[in-house]
C-alpha cells in the first residue's frame, strides 16, 4: 500500500486531467470529454491518469444521457448509456437509465432486456415497480401484476404503485379492481393527476360517465380515446435516487445537473414528493441547507406518510437547531 501511495505522489499533477475536471465540475462536459480523451491518449493505458481519466469520461457519457433524456433526445441518451456502460462494465444503475431511454424512445423490448439486468444487482421497492412498468410496456401485464400485487400489500403508502397496478389490472381485464387501487392513490396524495385521469376514463368505459367527468378535464364522453389512452405506454418516471447514487459531495458536475433536472421537472409536476425529496438531497449535499429543508418539507405535506422525507426533514431540522419534529406516522415507507 505504502510503494502505491509513492508512485502517486511521484506522478504528480497532471495539467490536462485537472482541467477537464474543473470542466466536469462546472458542466461543460462536451470540453470535459475531449479534455479526458486527450489526457487517456497521451498518458500510458495502465497510468492512474489515463484509469481516471477512463472513469470521469462514464460519469460525463452518464451526465450527457441525464441531460438528453431530460430534453427528450431519448436516443441520444441511450447512446450516452451505453457508452458509459462500455467504460464502467457491471454497473447495475447505468443498465437502469438505459432502461428508461430505451422506454421512452419507443423501444420496449430492449428497455425490459436492460431492466432485468439492472434488477439482478439493484436492490429496493423502486426498482421492483420500475421492472414492472417494464414488462408492462412490452405487454406483459401478468409479469407486472405478479410484481406489483405484494409490493401494494407490503407499502400501503406509496401510491405510485397502487398506480401502476391499477394499470397492469385494467391491461388483464379488470378494471374494477383498477379503480380501488386508484381511488387509493388518490386518498394518499389528492394531487395524483395522472391517477385521477385514470380513474376518469376508467369509470367511464364502466358506465360511470357523469362521475368519470368528474376526475377529467373533458366535457364529453369519448370512450374511443379513453380506451387508446388507457393502452398506451405508461409514463417511466426517472428514478434517481438510490437508483443512481448516494451523493457524493465531489461530484459536483452530477449535483448541479441533477438540480437543474429536478428544478425544471417541478415546474409542470409540483405535486410530486419523490421530486421535491430529491431535490432536497441535492440541496442538502450542494450545502444549500434553506433549500433543503423547504424541498424536504413540502415532500411531507403532500405525502405525510413519505419516511424518508419526513427522516430527512427530522435530522436538518435537529442539525440547525430546530429539535426533530418528524411526524409519528412517518414510520411508514412511502
Amino acid at each position: 500500500m505504502e510503494n502505491g501511495i509513492r508512485a502517486i505522489l511521484k506522478l504528480g499533477r497532471n495539467r490536462g486531467y485537472d482541467q477537464a475536471l474543473a470542466a466536469y465540475n462546472e458542466g461543460g462536459y462536451e470540453e470535459a470529454l475531449a479534455g479526458f480523451a486527450k489526457v487517456e491518449a497521451e498518458a500510458s493505458h495502465t497510468t492512474l491518469h489515463a484509469i481516471l481519466a477512463r472513469f470521469h469520461k462514464a460519469l460525463t457519457h452518464r451526465n450527457l444521457g441525464l441531460l438528453d433524456l431530460h430534453q427528450g433526445r431519448s436516443k441520444s441518451a441511450a447512446a450516452h448509456f451505453q457508452e458509459a456502460s462500455g467504460l464502467l462494465r457491471d454497473d447495475p444503475r447505468l443498465d437502469y437509465l438505459r432502461a428508461v431511454a430505451l422506454s421512452r424512445a419507443g423501444e420496449h423490448e430492449s428497455a425490459l432486456a436492460r431492466m432485468e439486468q439492472a434488477a439482478l444487482g439493484l436492490k429496493g421497492m423502486r426498482i421492483q415497480v420500475a421492472l414492472a412498468v417494464a414488462n408492462l410496456n412490452s405487454g406483459r401485464a401478468e409479469a407486472a401484476y405478479r410484481i406489483l400485487n405484494p409490493l401494494a400489500a407490503g407499502d400501503p403508502h406509496y401510491p405510485d404503485i397502487r398506480f401502476y397496478l391499477a394499470r397492469a389490472l385494467i391491461r388483464i381485464g379488470r378494471p374494477s379492481q383498477a379503480v380501488e387501487h386508484l381511488e387509493t392513490a388518490l386518498r394518499i396524495n389528492p394531487l395524483y393527476e395522472q391517477a385521477r385521469a385514470t380513474l376518469g376514463r376508467v369509470l367511464g368505459l364502466l358506465g360511470q360517465e357523469d362521475r368519470g367527468l368528474e376526475f377529467l378535464e373533458d366535457k364529453e364522453p369519448d370512450h374511443e380515446r379513453w380506451k387508446k389512452e388507457l393502452e398506451a405506454p405508461c409514463p417511466v418516471a426517472l428514478e434517481l435516487g438510490e437508483l443512481l447514487y448516494r451523493l457524493d459531495k465531489s461530484d459536483q458536475g452530477l449535483s448541479k445537473t441533477l438540480a437543474l433536472i429536478f428544478e425544471e421537472d417541478l415546474i409542470e409536476n409540483p405535486h410530486w414528493p419523490d421530486l421535491h425529496y430529491r431535490l432536497g438531497l441535492i440541496y442538502r449535499n450542494l450545502e444549500m441547507w434553506e433549500l433543503a429543508l423547504a424541498a424536504f418539507n413540502r415532500a411531507c405535506e403532500i405525502n405525510p406518510y413519505y419516511a424518508r422525507a419526513c427522516e430527512e426533514l427530522g435530522d436538518l431540522l435537529q442539525e440547525m437547531g430546530g429539535g426533530d419534529l418528524r411526524p409519528d406516522n412517518s414510520r411508514e415507507e412511502p
